[in-house]
């Protein structure tokens, strides 16, 4: 029994004294390669929002478009477009956002019924993914608190 427990103690002692000499004088940290890290298109800058294909007046065709410098995942597209003299949502009231793309890019389909493809004007808003945006079924203009709440905008004429 005297011999382990002496065995043991000289084990000891030398995991202690082999502890202590050990120095790390340059850390590495290491990323793992199967951790996605989401890029932002454009890099750092001030939040973007452009139309890259605006659809022809009466026109069937989807509305294309492009963000830049915000994280995709985090930010979704409030499209509206102006038919007579009433704003309407797009693409549809339950599902009233576009998702972004990880390139930034996104696509609306903006005529969905009635007489939307002849719509004179089409917004789209940059706004956090959380937010749900004020539903328009006809009103004169756009709501406000998506205007407050977004982080880039753009509006264009049509004919």
């Amino acid at each position: 029994m005297g011999k382990i427990i002496f065995s043991v103690i000289i084990l000891l002692i030398g995991v202690v004294t082999l502890t202590g000499c050990v120095t790390i004088s340059n850390p590495v940290t290491v990323i793992p390669t199967n951790v996605f890290v989401p890029e932002i298109p454009g890099g750092p800058g001030l939040p973007t929002i452009e139309i890259t294909y605006l659809p022809a007046y009466g026109s069937f065709e989807y509305l294309h478009g492009q963000v830049w410098h915000v994280r995709p995942s985090d930010y979704r597209v409030a499209v509206f477009i102006k038919v007579g003299s009433g704003w309407w949502t797009k693409p549809y009231w339950d599902s009233p956002l576009t998702i972004i793309k990880s390139d930034g890019s996104w696509v609306c389909d903006i005529v969905t019924g009635g007489i939307d493809e002849f719509a004179t004007k089409i917004a789209a808003f940059l706004v956090p993914a959380g937010y749900n945006p004020p539903l328009r079924h006809g009103e004169s203009s756009l709501p406000t608190d998506v205007q407050q709440k977004a982080v880039a905008s753009v509006i264009v004429s049509r004919i």
